[in-house]
């Protein structure tokens, strides 16, 4: 298994594996400087979107921040929507029974 020593540097600085979903890139763009603070870990954004970022000039330092962000907004969505599903499962089991089914119910009994 080849792994690029870029990975293994922040993997060091880090302290830990990283995910495979993790990806690491070179602040000054030189795929060559392996230097801790030369490098930066980026979860949550392709690498379409980083070249793209790159190619607009935008400092690899603020896509963190777009990252924070973007799991800021993520997680809040995702709460939010636990919490709407939960209230509509309480109000579910809030709802009484229609006659037509409890009858129905009784006569399957019999």
């Amino acid at each position: 298994m080849n792994i690029k020593l870029e990975r293994v540097r922040m993997a060091e600085k880090l302290g830990r594996p990283l995910k495979i979903k993790e990806k690491v890139f070179h602040l000054s763009g030189d795929e060559a400087d392996n230097r801790p603070e030369n490098l930066i870990l980026l979860d949550d954004l392709p690498k379409e979107a980083v070249r793209m970022f790159n190619d607009l000039g935008v400092d690899k330092r603020e896509l963190l921040s777009v990252q924070r962000e973007l799991k800021e907004l993520r997680d809040s969505f995702l709460s939010f929507s636990t919490t709407k599903n939960e209230e509509k499962a309480k109000d579910e089991d809030k709802q009484e029974i229609p006659d037509w089914i409890r009858i129905a119910n009784d006569l399957q009994g019999l």
